[in-house]
């Protein structure tokens, strides 16, 4: 223990109080002691004889770092202080799990990841941690895979995923589809038309939805045909010529409705007519 002793007219702060000396110790039980005269009075006027005031000791450089609970120098505190820094500093970057020290999750922060025994939520919109959502779409990719074929190539309607054609494609489609002329039935119709009367004008109706035409005398005749009324009993444009031998035949069309007018300058003649129809 050191001590400090004022001279005898050595004044306080405040003026007029004198002290008769100051005591400190600097051992280890880290005490200050100021031990006054009769004059030494506190802010409310009373004279104490003495005061006493705990501090820690200062060590020496030589002193170890102490945990916070025990007891040791300043010095060891700061050390501990510094040991403590770098160990924080020594942590920064990733490291090996031995190398790392251990955390843990909040519990708010847990709830959101869920637990590892955590259910899948029983629809897609359900409230549900993350691991209960990762079950649910885990489960959810299962059910699509499981409609995938198992191979590729061609399938039969069972083992093959269904799809549809879009609206633009279903369009395009049905405007290729409208240009190509229907089915034909399995027999034709075949007519044989007698013109009985000379220069007479013989009507034959076309079936409807016809899609092809042919049309020949029997006999080597001329024949006079049109598609108007009245244009061949006595020749009257506009009307076409058949030479005898020879026979109109017109494919490919898509009559809806139609007629034909006949006529021949030999009477009894027998026209042969056969038309095909969807």
């Amino acid at each position: 223990m050191s001590e400090v002793y004022t001279s005898e007219n050595q004044a306080t702060e405040g003026g007029g109080s004198k002290f008769a000396g100051v005591r400190v110790n600097t051992g280890a039980a880290g005490e200050f002691i100021a031990v006054a005269g009769d004059n030494l009075v506190t802010e409310q006027g009373k004279r104490v004889a003495s005061m006493r005031v705990n501090v820690p000791a200062i060590g020496t450089t030589e002193d170890a770092q102490v945990l916070p609970a025990a007891t040791g120098s300043l010095i060891g505190r700061v050390r501990a202080v510094q040991t403590l820094i770098n160990e924080r500093i020594a942590l920064l970057g990733r490291a090996a799990a031995a190398a790392s020290k251990p955390v843990a999750l909040s519990t708010e922060d847990l709830a959101a990841l869920g637990a590892t025994a955590e259910v899948a939520p029983a629809t897609d919109t359900a409230t549900s941690g993350l691991n209960g959502r990762l079950q649910r779409i885990a489960q959810r990719l299962t059910s699509l895979i499981g409609l995938v074929p198992a191979s590729l190539g061609r399938k039969a309607a069972t083992a093959a995923l269904a799809v549809v054609f879009s609206t633009e494609d279903l369009a395009a489609i049905d405007a290729v589809a409208a240009k190509l002329p229907p089915l034909l039935t399995a027999v034709p119709t075949v007519t044989n038309l007698t013109l009985t009367i000379a220069n007479t004008e013989y009507t034959h109706v076309l079936p409807a939805q016809c899609q092809s035409v042919t049309v020949r005398a029997r006999t080597p005749v001329d024949l006079h045909y049109a598609f108007v009324i009245g244009k061949v009993a006595v020749p009257t444009a506009p009307y076409m010529t058949l030479p005898g031998g020879n026979a109109y035949i017109k494919e490919r069309i898509r009559l809806a409705s139609g007629t034909m007018y006949l006529a021949c300058g030999v009477g009894g003649t027998v026209v042969e007519i056969e038309t095909w129809s969807s």
